[in-house]
């Protein structure tokens, strides 16, 4: 998983630099995941802004 991830996290630096919108790599666990439950993808963004386990990789 850690080529995924580095991947990912250079996919971000070239789409924000392609872009000029600050991207950044959130990796959320399929477990974390299932605990949310979220229905949305605004409900997931919610609970992890609202103090819920955040994994961002840089």
């Amino acid at each position: 998983m850690a080529r995924k991830d580095a991947r990912a996290t250079q996919w971000c630096v070239d789409i924000s630099t392609l872009t000029g919108v600050t991207w950044r790599y959130l990796k959320v666990p399929d477990k974390v995941f299932a605990q949310l439950k979220p229905t949305s993808f605004d409900d997931l963004a919610s609970a992890l802004h609202a103090g819920g386990p955040l994994f961002v990789m840089e």
